[in-house]
């Protein structure tokens, strides 16, 4: 199943998350207030997603508003992230199980850094280089969840159909699964070639599970099949026998493989398209593939997606305005992206009467949406005359200052919010107050 991020996060803004300010009633004597630039970025992750919408895996949970996020995956009908923190998140499809991960992964207790979504079950790598997986419910368990209890330390995780496949710390490969329980579904895709076994002599770099059969690619560069070759699957083509592959995909009995010089090459039998790499991509370097049932995706090194397969989709205006990306996951029929959150918009407003008399106190109300805290700074022109508290006020936040000895005249009051680390700063429209003689 699709693999997760293989470099650090790059740039982007999830449509929708900015909200658009509502009108204002002219009843308070308040103006209406300018907006923030939308494309103002907090240093936090996020994730935005598209297509297959039928079990809602492409649509961000309201509970990663604000998480920074470091790793995604896409499973068949599912989607999978880790926080910062530690802290797994899923959701979409949960029949098998494999949107519900252990309560020790979702509140803290066991500190994840990488996930893999297969098409039943779904596998967690914990910070000490542990592995856990969940899902496989009913008749989908074949084995896939039985982590080997000697497995010592792994760097990296796979999650294939019906199998699990996993790389050591020492370079070699494990494989478990597939145990035939309700029907012949092995075909060697757990008989791990003996060079590559712990102990042997290759030191593997990537692994990748598809339904009946498994790819390594090794520090030399070279790539490793086993299993079922009924469909193509191990006839590798001879530009990946010639090349330096850094990274492998697969699923179900089709490939990708991805080699240094940006190219990717794909083959065996998707019925899907997946393995039809768009010519396009021949003129762009590709640092990451990722591939499901029905798409498969690329990211450039410029931070951009290209995506094909029968049920693939372009990246939606709306999502794309925001490249360059920094990793991507594509799930059976959705596609998945990470890249950094943007703040939300703040909006300010000035209340005060239109005019008062020279002499008397005039009182200004700041409101503030977008944030429930914060200082607000008051000008009167370009000349700055009352710093403003803002305090919670409902779901935004408003505080008021009282001013003495404007002088007689016209006055063009105005606040700046300087913003926060998730908020834009904005300033509002003026208000005007005319001071007139006794």
């Amino acid at each position: 199943m699709p693999r997760p991020p293989s470099r650090l996060l790059a740039l982007g803004l999830l449509a929708g998350l900015v909200a658009v300010p509502g009108p204002t009633s002219a009843a308070t004597g308040a103006i209406g207030a300018t907006t923030a630039d939308p494309t103002e970025y907090t240093d936090r992750t996020t994730v935005s997603g598209w297509g297959g919408f039928a079990s809602g895996q492409s649509r961000r949970p309201a509970s990663l508003a604000t998480t920074d996020l470091v790793a995604v995956s896409a499973g068949d009908e599912s989607s999978v992230v880790v926080g910062r923190d530690g802290r797994v998140t899923a959701w979409g499809d949960d029949a098998y199980g494999q949107s519900t991960p252990p309560v020790a992964l979702t509140d803290g207790t066991t500190r994840v850094v990488d996930v893999d979504a297969g098409e039943h079950h779904t596998l967690a790598l914990t910070a000490d280089g542990g592995v856990v997986a969940w899902g496989g419910l009913r008749d989908t368990d074949e084995g896939q969840l039985d982590v080997p209890s000697d497995l010592g330390p792994v760097t990296r995780i796979v999650a294939g159909r019906y199998h699990s496949l996993v790389v050591r710390t020492d370079g070699s490969v494990v494989a478990w699964g597939a145990l035939g329980r309700f029907g012949a579904i092995n075909e060697g895709q757990t008989d791990v070639p003996d060079p590559l076994l712990p102990g042997g002599s290759l030191r593997a770099v990537d692994v990748a599970a598809g339904d009946r059969h498994s790819l390594a690619a090794d520090a030399a560069g070279d790539v490793h099949v086993w299993g079922s070759g009924r469909h193509g699957q191990r006839e590798v083509p001879q530009a990946v026998r010639d090349g330096d592959v850094v990274d492998v995909e697969a699923y179900g009995a089709a490939s990708l493989a991805l080699t240094t010089d940006g190219r990717v090459h794909g083959w065996g039998d998707s019925g899907t398209a997946t393995t039809e790499v768009p010519p396009q991509l021949a003129r762009q370097r590709v640092v990451e593939i990722s591939m499901g049932s029905e798409t498969a995706m690329a990211l450039t090194d410029s931070g951009r997606v290209v995506t094909w397969g029968d049920s693939a989709e372009p990246v939606p205006a709306a999502v794309g305005r925001h490249a360059p990306f920094g990793a991507i996951a594509a799930g059976g029929r959705h596609e998945l992206v990470l890249h950094r959150l943007p703040k939300a918009a703040s909006r300010l407003v000035v209340a005060a009467p239109a005019s008062a008399q020279q002499g008397r106190p005039v009182t200004v109300t700041v409101r503030l949406t977008g944030a429930t805290t914060g200082v607000a700074t008051l000008l009167d022109g370009p000349r700055r005359i009352a710093t403003v508290p803002l305090r919670r006020d409902g779901a935004g936040a408003s505080g008021k200052a009282v001013l003495r000895g404007l002088a007689v005249g016209s006055h063009r009051l105005t606040a700046r919010f300087a913003g926060t680390d998730l908020v834009s700063g904005s300033t509002s429209a003026p208000r005007s107050v005319r001071i007139t003689r006794r």
